[in-house]
């Protein structure tokens, strides 16, 4: 397997192109009663402005892509660990926060998700006092560089944030690695 290991030289002006363009995306979406626009799929966005799941949609799903059974937020985008966290966020700056997108539940929500899910959804407190999804402990992120849904670019992603070295793998249904070569890096040079 290999590793990718990038400055956040490399990384910051693509960090920047993609929230500009969600923001301009977040200006063109529909909005009134019959607001429809948002998320992968179409419809209404599943995920509010703060990356919150919406509190009536399943926070975790799966998708089949890269050779796997893909844990996604309810838009459709891969959901990530780290092997560094186990029961705490360690990417909680601003900079980690905008690459590594926390999976987030309103206050007092409980995360759902598939039955054949083989680990367990939970959550923790984040520093920013929000409640971060996890499994089996392990706190759940998107990608910002994963485009649309079943991408995969960030599958043995090793970047450093705040004197934290992480190494970020997709999360599963069964709780494997994917095999090397199966990723979807779609071009992205991350």
């Amino acid at each position: 397997m290999s590793t990718i290991t990038h400055t956040r030289s490399e990384w910051l002006p693509r960090v920047a192109l993609v929230a500009t363009l969600a923001a301009v995306l977040a200006g063109c979406g529909g909005g009134g009663s019959g607001g429809g626009g948002g998320g992968y799929g179409g419809g209404q966005p599943t995920r509010e402005p703060d990356g919150t799941a919406d509190p009536g949609a399943t926070t975790v799903l799966v998708e089949e892509a890269s050779g796997a059974s893909l844990l996604t937020d309810a838009d459709g985008r891969t959901l990530y660990v780290s092997e560094q966290e186990q029961g705490e966020a360690l990417c909680i700056g601003a900079e980690c926060t905008a690459v590594w997108i926390p999976l987030t539940v309103p206050e007092g929500g409980t995360p759902t998700g598939p039955a054949d899910l083989a680990g367990t959804l939970g959550t923790l407190v984040a520093q920013d006092g929000r409640a971060q999804v996890t499994l089996d402990d392990r706190p759940l992120y998107t990608f910002a560089l994963d485009t649309s849904g079943g991408e995969t670019t960030g599958e043995g992603v090793t970047d450093t944030f705040d004197g934290v070295t992480f190494t970020w793998h997709a999360a599963t249904v069964d709780g494997t690695r994917l095999e090397p070569g199966t990723s979807d890096d779609g071009g992205s040079g991350y």
